[in-house]
């Protein structure tokens, strides 16, 4: 049933029907035709010899009453109208024009003219002219013969004009019924055809003129119907295709766009960090140009030392939620992102934000993190993590040089410092202990002029050389002191151990200054001033505990705390103390920063040191020079 109603919808099979039809029909009409005319054929002769026996038999009666001839003569010429008669009535002609059946009136008329024929006229035809039989008479017979034969040719002209009326009638109704089966055939190939075509060829031209939004109307279960819906899946299909070629085309302009931003921004941040020293201010703009392209919420970098659990924000948070990931970094939370050398995600504050954390590594070594904020349900595409991962791998070469460039200023300051405190050791330290010697041996000599005064005098000689001796022997410790490439956060470690050790004081160490906050120069005297308070303490105090804290308690400032919970500072009497004291705050003064000793509220000594970082003058005056000079060994000296 399926397949016949596919056929019964198919324009192919609906135009070959009508074609079959128009054929068929011609064919029978061409058929009757022929066979109306095969019927017909010879039918005119048929009439004509019919109708010629009418004058035949006239003839004959007037052949057979020819007044004035002789008996043989009228014999004579009757026999030759006779037979005439007889070949006409016997013709082929119209022996074939007559129907087969004897049932047939026509036939039965021919039969009956011809027995008449034979029975009678022609008999009485012979007799009259012998004279045998009145002409009048036979005249008579044959007009009534003549009617039979009238009726015998108006019944074979009968007969034609029906076969021509059937003639008519089958070419009539051919014609028609063709013009019925074109005129269907019309409208098919119209409707069918013709209309849905020109529908696909308003689609086409539609698709070609690039609107992919035109759709065949003509979409049945015919052949044009299911090309139709064909053409309808292919413009859909070419509409996806074009919208999605032109997603893409859009995609890939946006991709180039971002990467000809990311190079530009990248060309920047290497063009900063080339011209200009590493400093905050380098690294805030860096920052502000990357959380502007790369449209995230915070960034800010975290620096730690090597080995160090803990991390610092050198430089503040920047973008709209900066001070969401600055208050997170300020609560000392820094073991999320220092957990692993890996770039990982860590929660800030749930269903706000969160942060990615990129570890600064280069050649091995860990500088710090660059931490990104986002709103919570962002994500970080790929052009995005990878222009943050080029970044962070600049900041972490930029870290890395200026590391590199501390450590050398710290090796060129130690290795003048060695210098110096060789050559105090080879001459000022010689000499001073050779006086030592003499003054030594002056009591022995037993000298009448080294009595009452001038014994006072010695005295004070001796007092003062020792004193003296005391303060060289400080001087090389100092000049001799080496930090590694630890940096000071190493050394404040090695010196707490050293003095936890060395006293059984229960040390507690703070230091929240994590990075390259402090020039080698500057290292140098904040580890001296601790040392030294930790001296105070330790020959002083007689304290059981004791704290050092070193932090940046504002973005420009750095704080050195050193407290102890010992008997207090008594006072200046020129003891060691005084000595000590007047050392950190020579120191003090060397970094342009305060030194202040008082004692604590609730018992002991605390030692505060404040100044602020050559680094960051050098930020809040562009204009200044960006070199640190290193310490002046003889002033430093002198100091002491």
């Amino acid at each position: 049933m399926q397949r016949l109603h596919s056929l019964s919808q198919s324009i192919l099979v609906r135009l070959s029907v009508g074609m079959s039809l128009v054929t068929l029909t011609a064919t029978a009409v061409i058929v009757g035709t022929v066979t109306v005319s095969e019927f017909l054929a010879g039918k005119g002769a048929a009439i004509n010899l019919a109708g010629s026996l009418r004058m035949q038999s006239y003839q004959l009666a007037t052949v057979a009453a020819i007044d004035g001839a002789s008996s043989s003569s009228r014999l004579s010429a009757v026999d030759d109208s006779l037979a005439e008669f007889e070949r006409r009535l016997h013709h082929p002609d119209l022996i074939a024009a007559l129907p087969k059946g004897h049932h047939e009136p026509l036939r039965a008329t021919y039969e009956g003219i011809t027995a008449n024929w034979r029975n009678l006229v022609r008999p009485h035809a012979l007799a009259a002219a012998r004279g045998d039989m009145p002409r009048a008479r036979l005249v008579a017979e044959i007009d009534g013969f003549v009617g039979e034969v009238n009726g015998m040719v108006s019944q074979l002209e009968e007969q034609v004009e029906n076969r021509v009326a059937l003639l008519r009638v089958i070419q009539g109704a051919g014609l028609v019924l063709i013009a019925v089966v074109a005129f269907a055939m019309f409208y098919v190939v119209r409707s069918d055809f013709a209309r849905p075509l020109a529908d696909l060829l308003r689609v086409a031209r539609a698709v070609r003129a690039g609107d992919f939004g035109a759709r065949a109307t003509h979409t049945r279960d015919d052949e044009i119907g299911q090309l139709g819906q064909a053409f309808n899946v292919m413009v859909a299909d070419l509409a996806k295709l074009y919208s999605g070629l032109e997603a893409r085309v859009n995609e890939k302009t946006a991709a180039l766009a971002r990467s000809r931003r990311s190079l530009e921004l990248l060309y920047r941040t290497t063009s900063k960090l080339a011209a200009r020293r590493s400093t905050k201010e380098v690294f805030k703009e860096i920052l502000d140009d990357m959380a502007q392209l790369a449209d995230i919420q915070a960034a800010t970098i975290c620096t730690h030392g090597q080995g160090h659990g803990q991390g610092r924000g050198y430089v503040v948070a920047h973008g709209p939620q900066g001070d969401a990931l600055d208050h997170y970094c300020a609560a000392g939370r820094c073991g999320e992102c220092l957990k692993s050398f890996l770039p990982h995600d860590v929660e800030v504050e749930p269903e706000i934000m969160w942060m990615r954390s990129i570890p600064l590594i280069d050649n091995g070594r860990t500088y710090g993190t660059l931490a990104v904020g986002l709103r919570h349900g962002d994500t970080l595409s790929d052009w995005q993590t990878q222009l943050l991962e080029a970044v962070a791998r600049h900041l972490a070469i930029a870290l890395s040089h200026r590391q590199r460039e501390e450590d050398r200023h710290r090796l060129s300051l130690m290795e003048e410092r060695s210098i110096i405190a060789r050559e105090l050791h080879d001459s000022l330290a010689q000499s001073l202990a050779y006086l030592k010697i003499q003054v030594a041996r002056l009591p022995a000599t037993k000298d009448p002029l080294l009595s009452g005064t001038a014994s006072d005098i010695l005295a004070e000689l001796r007092a003062g050389l020792n004193n003296a001796y005391r303060q060289l022997r400080e001087l090389l410790t100092t000049f001799r002191l080496k930090m590694d490439g630890r940096g000071l956060t190493a050394a404040l470690a090695d010196t707490a151990r050293d003095f936890q050790s060395r006293t059984g004081v229960i040390l507690r160490l703070t230091n929240r200054l994590v990075g390259p906050e402090l020039s080698p120069h500057e290292e140098i005297h904040v580890l001296q001033v601790v040392r030294e308070a930790l001296s105070n303490i330790e020959h002083h105090a007689r304290a059981r505990h004791a704290w050092v804290r070193l932090v940046s308690d504002m973005p420009e400032r750095i704080t050195l705390s050193v407290d102890d919970d010992g008997i207090g500072i008594v006072g200046e009497d020129g003891d060691r103390h005084h000595y000590g004291i007047e050392i950190m705050k020579d120191r003090a003064a060397i970094l342009g920063g305060q030194l202040d000793v008082r004692r604590r509220s609730g018992g002991g000594t605390r030692v505060a040191f404040i100044f602020t970082p050559s680094s960051a003058i050098a930020e809040a005056s562009p204009q200044r020079t960006e070199s640190v000079l290193l310490v002046d060994a003889i002033g430093t000296g002198v100091a002491q």
